[in-house]
């Protein structure tokens, strides 16, 4: 079984091939989840990291590089959830249902004419309204495609030009642009946090907006200037703050303007399920058979399964020139004969999976300590 520590209280299914260990025990990989590792001590006997989920701030990515550690996340599983909530919120934002249903609980039982005190709570439908989404990734795209079904008129503007969000948009989403930014009744925020988008809601994007806007946080508090915003509400600028992000900064005195969540947006039995599914695949497929998909400083690698009655050996290297004739010349001369090779590259890592055929496990085990010599290895293991 594949030694796995686990943070977050992530409970793993009986029937799952992994054995819980700690941190000091020699784990193989870390599954993970909002748990900062940047300053833990990262064992040698450590061989992935998996996020269970798809933010990664809490990695130390560049750190995992150096050592040899692949760096794994779980994209997109908690995509429909974070869909959902944010459709809630658009409907929650125009029609002020909570706030309703909230007075009526209060004042449960006490001889109040509903009917009449309905109209406190008059709101706006979103069909026909304008609608830009920022960010066309997984979230972003589900959410585009959501709002046409329910008849908004959508546009879509993606910093990052991620196309492959793009691809699974409707055509009409495509249609708008930056350039009329003082059109849109809703704005939605769905990309990565880097530096184009970090605090990408300012002062100068608040100001050039329709007076009355919604605008909805379901991607990270960061992407918010938090004075700029507090000053639009103020001025009535915008009309509500969504957010998925609880931020008690905002006066109290904001607080009919502010929808604020704890951080909900994954928070479903199904989302968590999906990204736990992912993320035991990801790290079974590693470390069981040196298969890399969607990792964030490895190379994609696809070895095949690997067959019994032969060694499988795995090389992480510096990805510098001549290290491929290094360890293959090494398995060479150690009458190691590689039956199958696989190699591939990622800016700083040289990533190899190769079947050998070898008279004993000896001399396998005499050519991968040669190889953990030479300069440039970072991580080699037999499979």
């Amino acid at each position: 079984m594949v030694r796995v520590a686990i943070f977050n209280n992530i409970r793993l299914p009986d029937s799952c091939p992994l054995e819980i260990v700690g941190l000091d025990q020699n784990p193989e990989a870390i599954l993970v989840r909002s748990e900062d590792l940047k300053n833990k001590i990262l064992p040698d006997s450590l061989y992935a990291i998996c996020r269970v989920g798809s933010g990664i701030d809490n990695i130390p990515v560049e750190k995992c590089t150096e050592k040899g550690i692949a760096v794994f996340n779980t994209p997109g599983a908690n995509a429909n959830s974070v869909k959902e909530l944010v459709v809630w919120a658009l409907i929650e934002a125009s029609r002020k249902a909570s706030i309703a249903a909230g007075a009526v609980k209060e004042n449960w039982g006490r001889n109040i004419a509903w009917e009449k005190e309905k109209k406190k709570y008059a709101g706006t439908e979103i069909a026909d309204k304008k609608i830009l989404v920022i960010g066309l990734g997984n979230v972003g795209s589900m959410v585009a495609n959501a709002c046409l079904d329910l008849g908004m008129d959508v546009y879509g503007y993606d910093p990052c030009v991620i196309s492959t969000g793009a691809s699974r948009i409707k055509t009409a989403v495509l249609e708008g642009s930056d350039s009329n930014i003082g059109e849109y009744d809703f704005i939605t925020l769905h990309p990565s946090l880097n530096k184009a988008t970090r605090n990408i809601i300012s002062v100068g994007f608040l100001e050039r907006l329709k007076q009355g806007v919604i605008i909805l946080n379901f991607a990270r508090k960061e992407m918010v200037d938090d004075r700029a915003m507090k000053d639009a509400l103020e001025k009535g600028w915008v009309r509500m703050y969504v957010s998925d992000f609880v931020d008690c900064s905002f006066s109290i005195f904001l607080i009919d303007r502010l929808v604020m969540l704890p951080h909900l947006g994954a928070s479903t039995i199904e989302a968590q399920q999906r990204a736990l599914d992912k993320a035991t695949g990801k790290i079974l497929d590693f470390i069981n058979h040196g298969r890399i998909e969607g990792s964030l400083n490895f190379p994609d690698c696809n070895p095949g399964i690997k067959e019994g009655g032969r060694d499988r050996i795995v090389v992480v290297n510096k990805n510098i020139p001549g290290m491929i004739g290094e360890y293959s010349g090494i398995l060479g001369k150690g009458a190691v004969n590689i039956s199958h090779f696989v190699n591939e590259n990622r800016e700083k890592i040289g990533y190899s999976v190769m079947d050998v055929d070898a008279g004993s496990r000896w001399e396998v085990d005499v050519a991968i300590d040669a190889i953990k010599s030479q300069d440039g290895i970072l991580k080699i293991r037999v499979i």
